[in-house]
């Protein structure tokens, strides 16, 4: 992670299909949200979670840039940290649930 002007990035690779996953929509999501402010007993609500995060992702690529603005530089880190940890246990959890045939 790095910092800027009280935000940190991460780049992460999606290894998830673009058809079926929005990444920067799946990330802001309310139920990753949720679960970052959950896990991090973070107290605010999801809304203004997202108001703190950036997500971009470069054309033609698989890799997303997070970034989040906090005045707490070790609660950015940790809300990246957490986001990226949330985010691929969701895209898991969908590529792994049992087909049924």
């Amino acid at each position: 992670a790095t910092f800027s002007n009280n935000a940190t990035e991460k780049h992460l690779h999606n290894t998830g299909n673009k058809e079926r996953i929005k990444k920067t929509e799946k990330i802001k999501s309310e139920s990753v949200m949720n679960k970052v402010i959950e896990n991090l007993n973070l107290n605010m609500k999801p809304g203004q979670l997202v108001k703190s995060i950036n997500v971009v992702s470069e054309s033609k690529s698989t890799v997303l840039k997070i970034s989040v603005s906090s005045e707490n530089p070790q609660q950015a880190v940790d809300i990246v940290n957490e986001i990226e940890k949330v985010f691929f246990e969701r895209i898991y959890e969908l590529y792994n649930k049992p087909r049924k045939l």
